[in-house]
């Protein structure tokens, strides 16, 4: 004899007139947001808090609520366009874009600066093309003459 488990939830609401569809897609809903913080705020390093001022605390609020929105933004786009990928997904795949800067030295006191950014991946071009973003590796060359800065040793960390 074969017995199958399935587990379940119990969610306790006091909106006892609503479907239990619309219940478990709220619940859902709340998970998938608590997730995305968790995310937003390690990324970010908004995790732990250890503000003593008000201020403090309230700005690191604040950041933490505009880099969700942004998040669910960018989501509730790409869902339109029927792209499901999790907000993870989306931030490591974000985060393989690189910009290549070279510098090349003109005269002593001078340096051109020159920033190229890669290709992407066939991923990236269909998020940044549902979202309307234009990126065109060729086109975004930036040149720029500027004044040499002097390098300043660096103490090595302590070990």
């Amino acid at each position: 004899q074969t017995w199958l488990a399935s587990g379940g939830y119990v969610l306790r609401t006091s909106h006892a007139d609503w479907p239990v569809k619309e219940v478990a897609k709220l619940y859902w809903r709340l998970t998938e947001i608590e997730r995305v913080f968790r995310i937003m705020k390690s990324d970010l390093g908004l995790r732990p808090v250890f503000h003593s001022r008000e201020d403090r605390t309230i700005a690191h609020l604040m950041i933490t609520i505009i880099a969700y929105h942004v998040s669910h933004l960018v989501r509730t786009k790409l869902k339109r366009a029927d792209m499901h990928h999790s907000w993870d997904t989306i931030r490591k795949n974000l985060n393989k874009v690189k910009r290549i800067t070279t510098e090349l030295p003109m005269s002593q006191t001078r340096v051109l600066e020159l920033k190229l950014d890669q290709n992407l991946p066939p991923l990236l071009q269909k998020i940044f093309h549902i979202l309307r973003y234009e990126y065109d590796p060729g086109a975004i060359q930036t040149k720029q003459e500027r004044t040499r800065q002097k390098k300043v040793p660096q103490k090595p960390p302590d070990s």
